[in-house]
C-alpha cells in the first residue's frame, strides 16, 4: 500500500558518520544501527523510506556535503516528502546550519524528523522546537557578529589590515610569538622589497596616463606575480589603483573606522600621485586610440561584416596596418576581403582614399537639417567648463578634507557624469545635423593641419560615412603588394550618410543575418565570390548564389 494514501510521507534517509574505520562501543552508532532505527521509526508512523543517502567519513562542521546536497536538491524539486535522520547532531554539528536547512525544509511543505530527538517538524511540538531554536539560533548569529565586529575595530586599532591575503606590494607583518598557537601574531603590513617599488611606479605611470592595458603589459612583462597567482587582467590593474591601502590606510571596520585607519603601514604612494592616478581614471583616460581612420566602418564586400584592423609585421609584403575579413577563416564568407589601410611606408591606403572622397562628396551636398537656434559652441564651453571644474576639484586637497574623501570623491564622479550629459548632448545634435558643422574649407584646414584629433576625425567620418564595402580581391596587388589611389577607388563602395539607411547588415546583437554578397554599382561577375545584384535579391541579404 502507499504510504501517502494513509497519510505517510515517501521519505529520504541521511546517515552520516564523521569517521567509520576502527571505531566501536556504545558511544558509536553505526550506519547499519542507524538505517535500521530509521526504517523502524518510519514504518511505525506510517512513513515510507524511498533512499537511503549515506555520508561516510564526513565531518558535520561543514554544511556542504554531497550527499546532503542531493537530499536537499530533491526537497526543492518535490522528488521526496522529506528527510529523517537518527538525531540531530548527524544532520549537523552546528546549531545555525541545522536550523537554516530546517527552516529551508519547512517553507518547501517537507518533512524534517529526528529519530532519537523525537523531533518532527511536521507536529505542534515539534513546530514550537523549531520556533525556539530558530530564535536561539538568530540570538548566535547577533552574537557572532558582534564578536566580529569588535574583533575587527580591535584589530584596525593596532593599525591590523584586514584582509584574507596580503595585498600587491605588500606582506604581512609578524609580531611576537604565540605561545598558544606557535604561530606570530598579526603585525601591520610591511613592504614587499620585490614588489613594493612596482607599485610605486605602477602609480607614476598611471598619473602620466598609460592605459590599463599598457599597465598590465608592464607588470607581465617585469614577471609581477599575482597575489592569487592568477594571470593580470585590466580590472585587476585597476583596483590596485583605487585602493587607498597604498596610501598607508588600513582598512576593515566600517562601522568605528569608515575611512580607515591612517598611517598604520608605511605607504607606497604619496598622496598627490595616488590623486593625480584617480583624476586619471575618473576622466576615462584609460582607452589608446588604434591607429586607422575606418574602425568599425569598413565592411566586406562578400560577406558585408565588419572587418578587423591589424598591423602586418615588418619584412612582409604588406607591411602596415590592413583591414581583413576574418570570418573567411570559419568558411562563412565566400570571398573575403583584404585591403590596405596605410602602409608603414607611406604608400597609398583605403584611409586616405575615403579621406579624399570625403572632401569631394562634402563639396557637393549642400548642408541639410541645420538648426538655426542650435549653438554647438555653447553647448562645447558648458561641456570644456564642467571638465575644468573636475580637473581643478581633483586637485583640491581643501574641498576633499571639507568634504571628506567618500564626498570629494562622489563630487568628482557626479562632475564626470554631468560631462557625459554635455557630450552626449553634443553628440546627438551633430548627429541631427547629419554632416559636417563647418564649412568644409575651415573643416578641412582644421584636419589637415593636425589641430583635430584622430577621435575627432573619426567622428567627422561617421557622420558622413555609413560604411565602406571592400570588393572581394586578394592581397597581391602591383609594386609587390602596393595599390595605387586608382586601384583602390575601384576596390570600394561608400555608403554616404544621405544615403537610405542600411538594414541588410549585421549588427551586434542581430541575429538571424543570412550572409550576402554586397551589391557594387558595377559588379563585375567574372570576380569570384561576388555575384551581380538580381531584383528579388534586393534588401534580402541571401545567400552567394
Amino acid at each position: 500500500m502507499d504510504s501517502k494514501q494513509n497519510g505517510g510521507r515517501r521519505l529520504d534517509a541521511y546517515i552520516r558518520v564523521s569517521r567509520v574505520g576502527g571505531r566501536e562501543g556504545d558511544s558509536f552508532t553505526s550506519p547499519k544501527i542507524q538505517e535500521e532505527r530509521i526504517h523502524a521509526w518510519a514504518v511505525a508512523n506510517g512513513h515510507q523510506v524511498i533512499e537511503v543517502h549515506r555520508e561516510l567519513d564526513v565531518s558535520g562542521g561543514t554544511m556542504d556535503r554531497p550527499m546532503l546536497n542531493l537530499v536537499m536538491a530533491r526537497i526543492d524539486a518535490g522528488d521526496t516528502d522529506g528527510v529523517v535522520v537518527y538525531n540531530l547532531s548527524r544532520f549537523a554539528r552546528t546549531l545555525i546550519g541545522s536550523v537554516e536547512l530546517i527552516e529551508r525544509i519547512n517553507q518547501r511543505g517537507a518533512l524534517f524528523a529526528s529519530v532519537s530527538d523525537g523531533f518532527d517538524i511536521t507536529t505542534i511540538t515539534g513546530r514550537l522546537v523549531m520556533n525556539i531554536l530558530l530564535a536561539i539560533a538568530q540570538s548566535e548569529r547577533e552574537r557572532m557578529q558582534e564578536s566580529w565586529r569588535t574583533a575587527k575595530s580591535d584589530a584596525l586599532g593596532r593599525k591590523i589590515h584586514l584582509s584574507s591575503t596580503a595585498p600587491f606590494g605588500y606582506v604581512r607583518g609578524e609580531g611576537p610569538l604565540n605561545t598558544k598557537t606557535g604561530k606570530p601574531a598579526p603585525a601591520p603590513l610591511q613592504i614587499d622589497p620585490v614588489t613594493g617599488p612596482l607599485v610605486a611606479e605602477l602609480f607614476r605611470r598611471k598619473a602620466a596616463g598609460e592605459t590599463w592595458r599598457d599597465l598590465r603589459l608592464w607588470l607581465e612583462a617585469a614577471g609581477a606575480p599575482t597575489v592569487l597567482g592568477a594571470p593580470w587582467s585590466s580590472s585587476t590593474v585597476a583596483r590596485i589603483v583605487r585602493n587607498t591601502v597604498y596610501l598607508g590606510t588600513a582598512k576593515g571596520s566600517p562601522d568605528d573606522f569608515p575611512d580607515g585607519m591612517p598611517d598604520a603601514h608605511p605607504a607606497l604612494v604619496d598622496e598627490a600621485t595616488w590623486q593625480a592616478a584617480q583624476a586619471r581614471r575618473l576622466l576615462r583616460a584609460d582607452s589608446k586610440p588604434a591607429p586607422t581612420l575606418l574602425r568599425g566602418l569598413v565592411r566586406c564586400g562578400g560577406c558585408r561584416y565588419t572587418m578587423l584592423a591589424h598591423h602586418t609585421k615588418p619584412g612582409t609584403t604588406h607591411e602596415g596596418f590592413n583591414y581583413e575579413c576574418y570570418r573567411g577563416n570559419k568558411s562563412n564568407c565566400p570571398s573575403p576581403g583584404f585591403i590596405t589601410a596605410t602602409r608603414d611606408n607611406g604608400a597609398a591606403g583605403v584611409d586616405d582614399v575615403v579621406v579624399e572622397l570625403m572632401w569631394e562628396y562634402l563639396g557637393r551636398v549642400e548642408f541639410e537639417g541645420h538648426d538655426a537656434t542650435v549653438d554647438l559652441g555653447a553647448l562645447e564651453q558648458v561641456r570644456d567648463r564642467l571638465v575644468a571644474r573636475r580637473e581643478q576639484d581633483a586637485e583640491d586637497d581643501e574641498m576633499e578634507q571639507a568634504l571628506g574623501r567618500a564626498g570629494w570623491l562622489k563630487h568628482l564622479a557626479s562632475l564626470t557624469v554631468r560631462v557625459d550629459q554635455a557630450q552626449a548632448e553634443i553628440d546627438e545634435t551633430l548627429r541631427q545635423l547629419g554632416t559636417a558643422r563647418l564649412p568644409v574649407a575651415v573643416l578641412r584646414e582644421k584636419w589637415e593641419s593636425g589641430e583635430m584629433s584622430l577621435d575627432e576625425k573619426r567622428t567627422q567620418i561617421a557622420s558622413t560615412v555609413q560604411a565602406v564595402f571592400v570588393r572581394s580581391g586578394g592581397r597581391g596587388g602591383r609594386r609587390g603588394g602596393e595599390l595605387r589611389r586608382h586601384d583602390l577607388r575601384k576596390r570600394i563602395d561608400i555608403v554616404w550618410a544621405n544615403d537610405p539607411e542600411l538594414v541588410d547588415v549585421p549588427r551586434q546583437g542581430k541575429r538571424g543575418y543570412r550572409v550576402g554578397p554586397w551589391p557594387f554599382p558595377d559588379t563585375d561577375p567574372d570576380i569570384p565570390g561576388v555575384v551581380p545584384l538580381q531584383p528579388e535579391m534586393e534588401g534580402a541579404g541571401g545567400p552567394v548564389g
